[in-house]
């Protein structure tokens, strides 16, 4: 990624051309986007963390229900 500028010669009468890098505008814009995908990131662990904190994956549902339920196997039978 290059940035061209034309300049005059004054000496040649020509235009030369000049090529400046972006280098320096790529990185500044990549370390931001990292910036901003790790505040994300660290938002989205602190809410998970309150949340598991608070209950919020508790599982309050199955517990008493699973008594209402038989746990039947299948029995092999001895019968030859």
């Amino acid at each position: 990624m290059t940035k061209i500028m034309a300049a005059a010669d004054p000496q040649h009468r020509t235009a030369s051309c000049a090529v400046q890098p972006l280098y320096p505008k790529v990185m500044s814009i990549i370390i931001l986007i990292a910036a901003i995908s790790i505040l994300i990131s660290g938002g989205f662990l602190l809410a998970f963390l309150w949340a598991a904190g608070n209950g919020q994956f508790d599982d309050d549902y199955g517990p008493p229900r699973r008594i209402l339920f038989d746990n039947r196997t299948k029995e092999k039978s001895k019968h030859k």
